[in-house]
């Protein structure tokens, strides 16, 4: 990611993240809310980009799914 600033009589900093990237972040966030690591055993995980039309306009929403698959893990012995 490069990210440019402008300096003048205040800094703006602007930059273009990846999608794949921006929905791995989210995903990542997401993970951590429930204690799961998006990298661990067992764990398959999808984010998507999705749309709905409502009264005020069409509005985008980022989507996350996490599946840990207990049965991956291996048993405590």
């Amino acid at each position: 990611m490069k990210i440019n600033t402008d300096k003048q009589h205040r800094d703006v900093h602007a930059a273009t993240v990846d999608q794949d990237v921006a929905l791995r972040i989210i995903a990542e966030r997401v993970a951590g809310k429930v204690g799961v690591s998006l990298d661990g055993t067992g764990v398959t995980w999808r984010a998507w980009v999705s749309a709905r039309d409502t009264s005020t306009g069409i509005l985008h929403d980022i989507k996350v799914e996490i599946i840990d698959d207990h049965t991956a893990k291996p048993a405590a012995g």
